[in-house]
């Protein structure tokens, strides 16, 4: 079982419809955002501010937290359950990943990242501009509602475990294939 910390409620938001916020250094952890929206996550970028409501383009969106001091020692993820539509993810100012799909949830490790005893910053590019060959395509359509729409929350486990199983049926006979990954980060484990 993973210990979980949640990560929802309100996160500082910035609009970014020329998506030079890469370039300006919104990512950096010293990035001034006092003038940024308080906002509360989960929610869309439609209803983070008066004149929103059809926003399409990038959302910048950013907390800081601190990670349980007895969590040393263990890998250390970040869980989005849902960010509309290309994510990417940043802590203390390192690229952690980038996520293509508004409605699946994502993990991302982060042990490297943290910084114990002292607050992380943790932000988010969440970007609903409508791309050729992605569903709907350039129609409009569900797709434009942007933002961290689902929960967020910092999960602990112990750096071993199964990191994937599959089940397979290989022949007309109902012959199962089970094939299962293990993982063993054992560079997180300080003990």
């Amino acid at each position: 079982m993973r210990a979980t910390l949640d990560l929802t409620g309100l996160w500082r938001f910035q609009p970014d419809p020329t998506g030079e916020g890469e370039a300006l250094g919104y990512a950096a952890p010293g990035y001034e955002v006092r003038f940024w929206r308080e906002v509360p996550v989960p929610g869309v970028m439609d209803q983070h501010a008066p004149g929103m409501v059809g926003y399409e383009g990038a959302g910048w969106y950013r907390r800081t937290f601190r990670v349980p001091a007895d969590w040393r020692g263990q890998a250390i993820l970040l869980h989005f359950a849902g960010v509309n539509y290309h994510a990417k993810v940043w802590l203390n100012g390192h690229l952690v990943g980038q996520h293509e799909d508004g409605f699946l949830p994502f993990t991302l490790p982060i042990t490297e990242q943290v910084l114990w005893d002292q607050d992380n910053t943790l932000v988010v590019c969440a970007d609903n501009t409508r791309r050729a060959g992605e569903v709907p395509g350039l129609e409009r359509g569900w797709r434009p509602l942007g933002g961290i729409l689902r929960e967020v929350a910092l999960q602990c486990q112990h750096p071993a475990g199964i990191q994937d199983f599959q089940v397979r049926v290989t022949d007309a006979e109902g012959k199962l294939a089970l094939k299962t990954t293990l993982r063993a980060d054992m560079r997180s484990c300080k003990n």
